[in-house]
């Protein structure tokens, strides 16, 4: 066997930039909720900044489209994340949201889907816990309506979703004091 220099391959072999994983991320809840429950959605959107960020320090680049509270916000969503060619979307259920929001997402994209939900601290402070307060631990609410819906369409991209819970850090906030117990890392560790 002959030896070869770098220097040699390096004229040979071009050197590629592989490109970081494009990861899509869409998260949402029901509109409905918002005028019920003032300070909700501002919770809800710094649960999902939260996870974005988590993305983003794993070196992926996140395309984000951002929080959906209706069918017609999940549409826009979806063809943006289509248009953005994705390796995996990941569907982030911050509360109830309808089926009609996920399954455009999981039938436009033809891309893997991820659906995670995350809860804003370990345990909720049961006596002096609202609805509005509950509803920001309710993202696994949706859980069995959204894998139903993915199994009876026969969606391609989704034929298999993986579901995901976990719990987000901190006190009051998914951007408290325990960043490694993420949805970064639910993904990595399987389901559960």
């Amino acid at each position: 066997m002959t030896d070869v220099s770098p220097a040699v391959l390096d004229g040979v072999l071009a050197r590629t930039t592989r490109r970081r994983t494009r990861v899509g991320l869409v998260s949402g809840g029901l509109g409905a909720y918002w005028p019920q429950f003032p300070g909700l959605l501002d919770q809800l959107q710094e649960s999902a900044r939260f996870v974005t960020g988590r993305f983003e320090e794993m070196g992926c680049e996140v395309a984000d489209a951002g929080f959906i509270s209706d069918p017609q916000e999940a549409a826009k969503a979806a063809e943006q994340l289509r248009r953005a060619d994705c390796d995996i979307v990941v569907m982030f259920l911050t509360t109830y949201l309808t089926a009609s929001m996920v399954l455009p997402i999981a039938q436009r994209t033809h891309t893997p889907v991820l659906v995670i939900d995350l809860q804003p601290t370990e345990a909720m402070d049961h006596p002096n816990t609202d609805t509005g307060k509950w509803l920001a631990y309710c993202g696994q609410c949706p859980l069995p309506e959204v894998a139903n819906v993915f199994r009876r369409s026969g969606t391609p991209s989704a034929p298999s979703p993986v579901i995901c819970t976990t719990r987000t850090p901190g006190p009051g906030s998914a951007a408290g004091s325990r960043p490694r117990r993420c949805a970064a890392r639910c993904a990595t560790a399987g389901t559960g």
